[in-house]
C-alpha cells in the first residue's frame, strides 16, 4: 500500500481510537509507516527493537550498514509524551544519536539531541496526523525517515539546516518584544509619522506632533504591551467549549489540549507568562519536608524520597527551563493544583480564566 494510503488508515483508525496502548500503537502505525519508508522491519540489522542501552531500552532504533543506531524512536500511549524527552535525550547522548522521535502515534516529534538548547530548542518540528493533510504528512516522512536518505546522510544534513534556520527565526522572535519597546520609548521618527499619517486617515484632522508623542510615552509607561500568554508553538481557535472539552480559556480564547496534565502544564506557563516570578513565589509558598511539590526547581521535590518516582520522565516533565512539575496526580488532583495556582495568581475562575478536564 502506498505511503499516503496508508497514512489516510492510519487517520482512520486514529479517529475511531483504534490505537489503545503502545503496543496497538507500534504494530498499526509506526512499523506500517517504516516499512513503507522502506525500512525492513523484520531485519533486527536494520530495524532494532528494544534496543539497549545500559540499563535501559529504546523502542525502536534504526541502524544504518554498519550496525550503528542512527535514528532512536520512541512510543508512548496516545497523549502521553509529555515529559518523555529527558529519557530519550539521556539515551542518545550517550550513544551520540543524532535524531530522534517521541511518538504516540498520532504526534510525531522530530529533535536533533546533539544540537544545543533545552529540548524544546532541539525539537525540529511536531507533525500532528490529524492536523495535516496526507501528502503533507507524506512529504515530511519521505525527506527525513525515507531509509535510503537516511543511509546516505541527506536527511539528517536537510534537517540540520532547516533546524538552522529555525533557530535563527526563534532567535529573532525572542527580541521582538525587546524593539518594540525600543521604537514607542525613543520617540521613533519613522513611528510618528506612521501614527500622524494613520490619525488623518481615519478622521481627516492631523494630529499634532507632540500629541503623538506624549501618547507614546503614556503608553509604554503605563506597560500596556501585552504579552503572549503560551509558548506561540500554541494554536488558538474562536471557539464555543463545554464541560466535555480538554483545554482552558483565557482572555476570551480556547486553548485546546488532548490531556489534564498538558492543561495543567500550560495554565502553569500561561501564569509564568503574566508574571516571571510567579513560579519562583508559588513555589516557595508550598510546603516543604515529605510533602509533596507540584512545582519545583528540585525533582526530587516532586516525590520526596521516592527516586523511582523523581528518575520516572513518565511522572515528570521539564514544562520550562529548569523548572519541574508532577505528573503522577488524578484528575480531581489536577483540578485542586490549578484552583491552588490561578488563586495565587489573583485569577477568578469563570470570570479571568477557566479550565475543562474533559
Amino acid at each position: 500500500m502506498p505511503l499516503i494510503e496508508k497514512i489516510t488508515e492510519i487517520q482512520k483508525y486514529i479517529r475511531e481510537n483504534q490505537y489503545q496502548n503502545e503496543s496497538a500503537i507500534s504494530i498499526g502505525v509506526v512499523i506500517p509507516i517504516l516499512e513503507e519508508l522502506g525500512w525492513i522491519v523484520s531485519n533486527p540489522n536494520v530495524v532494532k527493537p528494544e534496543y539497549s542501552i545500559g540499563g535501559g531500552r529504546v523502542d525502536y532504533a534504526l541502524l544504518d550498514q554498519r550496525g550503528r543506531a542512527v535514528i532512536f524512536i520512541e512510543v508512548k500511549m496516545l497523549g502521553n509524551t509529555e515529559g518523555a524527552e529527558k529519557q530519550l535525550f539521556e539515551y542518545a547522548f550517550h550513544q551520540g544519536v543524532p535524531f530522534l522521535i517521541l511518538t504516540d502515534g498520532r504526534e510525531w516529534n522530530f529533535y536533533l539531541p546533539l544540537e544545543q538548547g533545552n529540548y524544546l530548542d532541539r525539537k525540529l518540528f511536531k507533525l500532528d496526523l490529524l492536523e495535516r493533510n496526507s501528502n503533507v504528512i507524506g512529504e515530511k516522512f519521505n525527506k527525513y525517515l525515507l531509509n535510503k536518505r537516511v543511509i546516505n546522510g541527506v536527511a539528517l544534513e536537510e534537517a540540520k539546516k532547516e533546524f538552522k534556520e529555525i533557530s535563527r527565526r526563534r532567535e529573532a522572535e525572542r527580541f521582538i518584544p525587546q524593539a518594540w519597546q525600543s521604537l514607542i520609548s525613543s520617540n521613533n521618527d519613522l513611528l510618528l509619522d506612521l501614527l500622524i499619517d494613520t490619525v488623518e486617515g481615519l478622521c481627516g484632522f492631523r494630529a499634532e506632533r507632540r500629541s503623538c508623542q506624549q501618547f507614546l510615552k503614556d503608553y509604554y509607561s503605563k506597560d500596556f504591551i501585552r504579552k503572549l500568554p503560551i509558548d506561540s508553538q500554541i494554536k488558538t481557535k474562536k471557539i464555543r467549549y463545554s464541560d466535555r472539552q480538554i483545554g482552558f480559556r483565557y482572555n476570551s480564547q480556547f486553548f485546546p489540549e488532548n490531556s489534564a496534565r498538558k492543561v495543567m502544564i500550560n495554565i502553569f506557563k500561561l501564569l509564568q507568562k503574566r508574571d516571571s516570578t510567579f513560579l519562583n513565589r508559588f513555589s516557595q509558598s508550598l510546603p516543604n519536608g515529605n510533602r509533596r511539590k507540584i512545582i519545583s526547581e528540585k525533582i526530587s521535590e516532586l516525590y520526596p524520597n521516592r527516586p523511582d518516582f523523581y528518575n520516572n520522565s513518565s511522572m515528570v516533565s521539564e514544562f520550562m527551563p529548569n523548572w519541574y512539575i508532577g505528573l503522577n496526580y488524578s484528575r480531581k488532583t489536577i483540578e485542586q493544583k490549578i484552583i491552588q495556582a490561578i488563586n495565587f495568581a489573583g485569577l477568578r475562575r469563570n470570570q479571568d480564566i477557566d479550565f475543562f478536564l474533559g
